[in-house]
């Protein structure tokens, strides 16, 4: 919980949990959050979880790189719509494997699909 103007506000996260138990707070937050400031104030305390609930050396030295990828990642499965409002709220979203340029949903899983399988002859 954090404290503001002497009185204890629920955090970002610990709403999204609320809003809906059952889904990854992250999915809830690119859901529900639409302001410049709420996403902003979303990734800031979004750092801080993985800080503090995340036991990696890769967490550990760039925080706010993982949040960026895993937020970026999570953007790539929801509409566009979304992926513009939070890349202009951060400025520095891209997808891990589409970039800038996320496809809609068929596209996207045909190209998951393809990606899927080269993996698989490879190993």
């Amino acid at each position: 919980m954090k404290e503001q103007e002497g009185e204890n506000q629920q955090s970002i996260i610990e709403r999204m949990r609320e809003i809906d138990p059952k889904r990854n707070f992250i999915f809830v937050a690119l859901d529900e959050l639409k302001s410049s400031e709420e996403i902003k104030q979303f990734m800031t305390e979004y750092r801080e979880w993985l800080v503090a609930n995340v036991n990696n050396e890769e967490v550990k030295r760039d925080p706010e790189g993982i949040a960026l990828r895993e937020v970026s990642y999570a953007l790539g499965l929801i509409g566009p719509e979304t992926t513009e409002r939070w890349s202009e709220a951060l400025g520095s979203l891209s997808h891990s494997y589409f970039g800038r340029n996320t496809p809609d949903s068929g596209t996207a899983y045909q190209i998951g699909g393809l990606a899927g399988r080269a993996l698989i002859r490879r190993n």
